[in-house]
């Protein structure tokens, strides 16, 4: 009498590592997906971030301007531009700072850079977005036929409205608009090196 000898045959061992072959194939790109979506959601993220920073900023900075002239003229102390936006400001009262201070939000590129000058003291600038973006200033005055523009052409009124469009991976992405606070109508702006309203001199 024959007795049977356990284990596999050939056969089902092929059956078997055809089948493994499948199911490791099956996870590696069921990993290689959620890598992509993971790396996706991180890009993402890190976006929202940088574009929540640059709204902070923005808003922040604008909301500290000081309608400003030079000494023996009546037009501002300001540079609106397409990719670059510069006025100056009231800076923020911390220990070794204060005071008057000169802003610039630049576009560099695929770069938003934020830089701060101020007398005696070495210029700072940092990075506030970079990745895949590309930005553009432009702004709105009081007159509604005019619309918004890239370029303000006129240093004797601030804009109203400074609007900062983003694209994020080839996306238009909400814009920022900040309103201007710096009341530049009422006759008190005060003259750089003077000390008093350029329109009410003592």
């Amino acid at each position: 009498m024959k007795q049977h000898q356990a284990g596999f045959t050939l056969l089902e061992a092929l059956v078997a590592l055809v089948v493994l072959g499948l199911v490791m194939t099956v996870a590696a790109a069921a990993m290689g997906t959620l890598g992509t979506a993971r790396a996706r959601v991180t890009d993402i993220a890190d976006r929202a971030q940088q574009l929540a920073l640059v709204r902070d900023v923005l808003r922040r900075q604008v909301s500290r301007a000081l309608p400003l002239t030079d000494a023996g003229d009546d037009t501002y102390i300001l540079t609106a531009a397409a990719d670059r936006l510069v006025f100056p400001l009231a800076d923020a009262p911390l220990p070794g700072r204060g005071g008057l201070a000169l802003a610039e939000l630049i576009i560099d590129g695929n770069r938003l850079l934020y830089a701060q000058t101020r007398a005696d003291h070495p210029r700072y600038q940092t990075v506030l977005a970079q990745g895949d973006f590309s930005f553009r200033l432009s702004y709105r005055g009081d007159d509604p036929r005019q619309g918004w523009v890239p370029d303000w052409p006129d240093r004797r009124r601030w804009p109203r409205l400074i609007r900062l469009d983003v694209t994020a991976a080839g996306r238009e992405m909400p814009s920022i608009i900040v309103p201007v606070r710096a009341d530049t109508d009422r006759g008190c702006v005060l003259a750089l090196g003077e000390g008093f309203c350029r329109d009410h001199q003592p």
